[in-house]
C-alpha cells in the first residue's frame, strides 16, 4: 500500500514536469502579451520550398522498331510480353534475292581479283625486259661513239678534232663540242645501267629508262653533225668518204632500232600501269556493291536494341512491310521515369537538377522514392485552358517494382534554406501594398512595422529578410 502511494505520487510529479514544460515551450513560441493577446516569438530555422505536383511513371526508353528495307516478312520470333535483351533478333525479312546478289558480287570480285594479278605479273616482266633493253641500248650507244665514229675523230675524250677538213663549219663545232659531251655522258651512264638489276625499284627502272631515251636522243644529233660534217669533206677520197658515212648510218639504224624497243616498252608499261588502276577501281566499286548487299542484309534483320520488354508486335510472316513502317515496340525494364505537367507559375521555381520525393499509388505514402528532375520541355503544353510545361524525373535508384503508367504523386524540393527567421506566413498581411506584421512591445503595446519577406515554405513558415528581428513577438490574430 505504501509502495503504491509512492508510485502514484511519482507519477503526478511526472506529470506536473511535463505540464511544465509545455507551458514553457508554449510561452515561448507562443505567448501572450500584457494585454492577453497571443503572440510568435520570431525565431531562426530551416525553411524549405517545394513544389507538389502528379504524374505518371514511363519507361525511360520506348522505342518503336522498324525496317531500313522494304520486303516479305519470313519470321517473326518475337510476341507482346517477350523479355528481350540487346541485339536479340525479333523480326526478319525474306533475304535470299540479297544473297544470291552477295554470291554473284563475291565471284565476280575474285574473278577482277585474279585479273588484277595476271596484270601485275605482265607489268613486272615489262620491267624485267626494259632493264635488259637499256643495257642493250648502252651498248648500242657506246658502240656508235667509240667504234662507228672513231676514225673520224682524234684525241677523242680529251681534246676531239676531225681527221679531215670539212667546209660545213657548224657541223665541224656541233660534231667537235658533242664527242667531247659523249666523253661525259657515256662513263654516268654505264654506271647508272650496270647498277641496275630486274628486281630494281620501279621507280629507279622508269628514271633510267627516261634518262636512256633522252641520251639517245643527244646521241642521234651528234651523229647527224658527224654525218654533215663527213658530207661535206673537201679532202677525203670518195672510198673513204663512202666508208665513214656507212659507219655512222650504221650506228643511227641500230640506235634507233634499239630505241624503239625501249620505248615501246616504256608504252607498255604506262598501258599496264592504266589497266592496273582500271582493275583496282573496278575491285573498289565491287567490293562497295558487296558491302551495300551486306548492309542491306543487316537491315533486314530487325534486333533489339535495349534489354527490355516487347509490348506491341504489328506484322506477321509473309506480310510485305516497307520502309519506317512500324513494326514492333519494346521498352526498358529498367530505368523508369516520371513525366509530370507543372504550371507555369510553379515552373519558374522548378529547375533540373533538383531532387523530389515520390510516392505512388500503388504502394501507398508509406513506400518513398526518390527522383531528380532532369528535363524541362521549353515549350508550353496547354491542358484545359492552362498553360504548363512537360517535366521528365528520373528515379535515383531502380526498383523493379516500378511499372509504366503507375500514378506518381511528387514533391519537387526546389529550394531550402538553414538559419533564417521564420513566421507564419498568415501572421504578414499586406496593407497598402506594403508587408506588414504587427509587433508586440515590452510594454504590452502593439505597433505595424513593414518587414520584407523571402522563400515561404511548404509547412506554412515565411522567410523574414528584415523589418523585424529574432526574439520579436507578433501578434497573432
Amino acid at each position: 500500500m505504501k509502495n503504491g502511494f509512492i508510485n502514484l505520487k511519482r507519477k503526478t510529479l511526472w506529470i506536473i514536469i511535463v505540464v511544465i514544460v509545455i507551458s514553457i515551450s508554449a510561452f515561448y513560441f507562443f505567448g501572450r502579451s500584457e494585454n492577453g493577446e497571443e503572440a510568435f516569438l520570431v525565431k531562426k530555422g530551416t525553411i524549405v520550398q517545394e513544389v507538389s505536383v502528379t504524374g505518371k511513371t514511363k519507361a525511360a526508353d520506348n522505342i518503336e522498331l522498324s525496317f531500313k528495307e522494304s520486303g516479305k516478312v519470313s519470321q517473326v520470333l518475337a510476341k507482346v510480353g517477350d523479355n528481350v535483351s540487346p541485339g536479340q533478333i525479333l523480326i526478319t525479312l525474306d533475304d535470299k534475292e540479297l544473297r544470291a546478289q552477295l554470291n554473284q558480287k563475291e565471284a565476280a570480285l575474285e574473278v577482277t581479283k585474279a585479273k588484277l594479278e595476271e596484270l601485275k605479273l605482265e607489268k613486272t616482266n615489262a620491267y624485267r625486259s626494259a632493264v635488259s633493253t637499256i643495257e642493250e641500248v648502252y651498248i648500242r650507244a657506246d658502240e656508235a661513239v667509240k667504234q662507228k665514229t672513231d676514225d673520224v675523230f682524234t684525241n677523242d675524250n680529251t681534246s676531239p678534232q676531225l681527221t679531215f677538213t670539212t667546209l660545213n663549219t657548224q657541223a665541224r663545232i656541233d660534231a667537235v663540242a658533242g664527242r667531247l659531251e659523249m666523253a661525259e655522258l657515256l662513263p654516268v651512264w654505264r654506271i647508272n645501267v650496270y647498277s641496275l638489276s630486274p628486281t630494281s625499284p620501279e621507280a629507279q627502272i622508269l628514271t633510267l629508262i627516261g634518262d636512256s631515251l633522252n641520251n639517245v636522243s643527244k646521241i642521234q644529233s651528234f651523229l647527224q653533225n658527224v654525218f654533215d660534217a663527213i658530207n661535206y669533206a673537201a679532202d677525203l677520197s670518195g672510198t673513204t668518204k663512202n666508208s665513214y658515212q656507212t659507219s655512222v648510218s650504221t650506228a643511227r639504224t641500230n640506235l634507233n632500232s634499239v630505241n624503239e624497243k625501249l620505248d615501246s616498252q616504256l608504252r607498255l608499261i604506262n598501258l599496264q600501269d592504266a589497266k592496273i588502276n582500271s582493275q583496282q577501281a573496278q575491285i573498289r566499286q565491287i567490293e562497295a556493291d558487296i558491302n551495300l548487299v551486306k548492309t542491306q542484309l543487316t537491315n533486314v534483320v530487325l534486333r533489339s536494341p535495349i534489354n527490355g520488354l516487347v509490348t506491341t508486335v504489328d506484322i506477321k510472316i509473309g506480310e510485305t512491310v516497307s520502309v519506317n513502317q512500324k513494326v514492333a515496340t519494346v521498352i526498358s525494364k529498367t530505368g523508369f521515369e516520371i513525366e509530370s505537367n507543372i504550371t507555369e507559375v510553379d515552373i519558374a521555381k522548378v529547375k533540373i537538377g533538383d531532387t523530389a520525393l515520390v510516392t505512388l499509388d500503388a504502394f501507398g505514402n508509406e513506400v518513398v522514392f526518390e527522383a531528380v528532375v532532369s528535363f524541362i520541355e521549353p515549350a508550353e503544353t496547354i491542358i484545359e485552358g492552362v498553360a504548363t510545361y512537360k517535366t521528365t524525373l528520373n528515379f535515383v535508384s531502380e526498383n523493379e517494382r516500378i511499372k509504366s503508367g503507375m500514378t506518381a504523386n511528387i514533391d519537387i524540393l526546389t529550394q531550402k534554406k538553414d538559419g533564417v527567421l521564420l513566421a507564419p506566413q498568415r501572421l504578414i498581411i499586406t496593407k497598402n501594398g506594403n508587408r506588414v506584421a504587427k509587433i508586440i512591445g515590452q510594454d504590452g503595446s502593439v505597433s505595424e512595422v513593414m518587414v520584407e519577406t523571402g522563400l515561404r515554405g511548404s509547412d506554412g513558415n515565411i522567410e523574414i529578410l528584415s523589418g523585424v528581428n529574432e526574439g520579436d513577438r507578433l501578434l497573432t490574430p
